[in-house]
């Protein structure tokens, strides 16, 4: 049973999250770096996904309501699901997609409509000197925002227009990626 905290100022109960997100979502990003453990946030879910129903006790008052639970949980992290969770509540999870690491084409792709939103002159030449850097590293389908992102950063540092030059490219590589 989850508590809603009186708020004295507005004279009203306020709801804790997954209530906020009835009729709608709840996202948790990087799901197993909160302090409370996947397992507890889970725990705390089960009962009101599986009965779509929430019970809320009124702080101060000690009284209990029923309230209807209707709400679509969306968790992303970069670490192992299995580390996470166990197969029981894997099972519970209906659905779950994994976003692999784009292909060499994804990422000109979408490095090319992130080039064009920041308005940087287009140079394809600029990409085998992009997969130079790589060499192995993974590719991440936010590395083109990212590294164009300090592009900008680095030619406004600079005085300069934002290009794809080597120079430049270079130099917002090194402030994204720490060199070992």
């Amino acid at each position: 049973m989850r508590h809603a905290t009186w708020g004295r100022a507005g004279g009203v109960y306020q709801a804790p999250v997954q209530v906020k997100a009835n009729g709608g979502g709840l996202r948790s990003d990087d799901f197993g770096r909160q302090q409370v453990t996947p397992k507890q946030r889970l725990d705390r879910l089960m009962v009101p996904l599986e009965q779509a129903i929430d019970h809320l006790q009124l702080a101060g008052s000690g009284r209990k309501v029923e309230i209807p639970f209707r709400a679509m949980l969306l968790f992303s992290t970069n670490l192992t699901p299995s580390e996470l969770l166990d197969e029981a509540y894997m099972r519970r999870l209906a659905y779950k997609v994994r976003m692999a690491d784009p292909t060499p084409q994804v990422f000109q792709r979408i490095f090319e409509r992130e080039r064009q939103r920041l308005g940087i002159p287009a140079n394809p030449l600029v990409f085998p000197q992009i997969g130079q850097l790589y060499g192995s590293s993974a590719i991440r389908g936010n590395h083109p925002r990212d590294l164009l992102e300090r592009l900008v950063d680095v030619a406004s540092a600079r005085g300069v227009k934002p290009e794809l030059s080597p120079e430049l490219v270079d130099a917002a590589w090194r402030t994204l990626f720490v060199a070992t």
